[in-house]
């Protein structure tokens, strides 16, 4: 099943509005890595992956990929771990960490602790990013490339 936690999210945590920190997008990776699934790629169950999804090693420090607001931060559904940050027309979800460090209401620069990756996993463990403007998500390899070619990574 597609991942649409934006609105499941407010239905059900009553996920904060971003009325307050208001920026252009430029995403940079959440983790040292590698990006090992591509959003349009197919899943095991043939779906359309909508996110990017980072190898990166046991215990990696996530950090965050945009500047805004947290609008959700904590254990949800089969996702683990999710933050979610919005800079008020689109909201980055990552998930898939072991701990988070940020908060609901925090504001976050790009590059910001925000969370840790299993130190124990068997397998290298993968952050998931996904972007979602208005409920759909759009490809976020765009604005990676952008912020790539402004010489930051």
């Amino acid at each position: 099943e597609e991942l649409d936690a934006e609105l499941e999210a407010e239905n059900i945590v009553g996920v904060l509005r971003n009325d307050k920190v208001r920026t252009s997008l430029s995403l940079a990776y959440p983790v040292n890595g590698r990006i090992v699934s591509e959003f349009g790629d197919r899943g095991d169950d043939d779906s359309m992956i909508c996110y990017l999804g980072f190898e990166t090693n046991r215990g990696a420090i996530v950090t965050s990929p945009a500047k805004g607001l947290v609008v959700f931060s904590g254990d949800f559904l089969n996702y683990q771990n999710m933050v979610i940050i919005s800079n008020g027309e689109y909201r980055v979800f990552l998930y898939g960490m072991k701990k988070v460090f940020s908060s609901t209401g925090d504001v976050v620069e790009i590059g910001d602790y925000i969370g840790k990756m299993d130190e124990e996993s068997k397998d290298l463990p993968i952050v998931k990013m996904e972007l979602r403007k208005s409920g759909e998500p759009p490809d976020p390899r765009h604005w990676l490339l952008q912020t790539i070619e402004k010489g930051k990574k």
